[in-house]
């Protein structure tokens, strides 16, 4: 996957996922589940936590800052009733997936008047 100008968006301390080039890098993806969720095919927000002050750079407080956003944005937008960010979730959030999942949920929700 190729994300056109991904890399006006990294910062130094982000989770390397995609490379300085807007390259998906798989491997980078499993390592901080590896890592952080210890396997788990999920993290909650203390995992996240956990990420975010072992990939920050020491001298990159504005990337702190992206991170925090973009991880506060990603579980306001999951919203998971039991806490639990599911891998499948991030990833379609990077490939740009989860966007149709959560359009389908709504109008689902629509149909039966929830």
């Amino acid at each position: 996957m190729y994300i056109t100008n991904i890399h006006k968006d990294k910062h130094g301390s982000d989770s390397g996922t995609y490379d300085h080039e807007g390259r998906f890098v798989p491997q980078k993806f499993e390592d901080i589940f590896e890592k952080y969720a210890e396997g788990r095919d999920y993290v909650t927000i203390w995992d996240v936590s956990n990420m975010m002050k072992g990939q920050r750079c020491i001298a990159d407080p504005v990337g702190w800052g992206g991170a925090l956003f973009e991880w506060s944005a990603t579980y306001i937008m999951l919203w998971p009733q039991d806490g639990r960010m599911m891998k499948e979730d991030i990833r379609g959030i990077y490939d740009g997936s989860i966007f149709y999942k959560i359009a389908a949920r709504r109008a689902s929700n629509k149909q039966y008047g929830d």
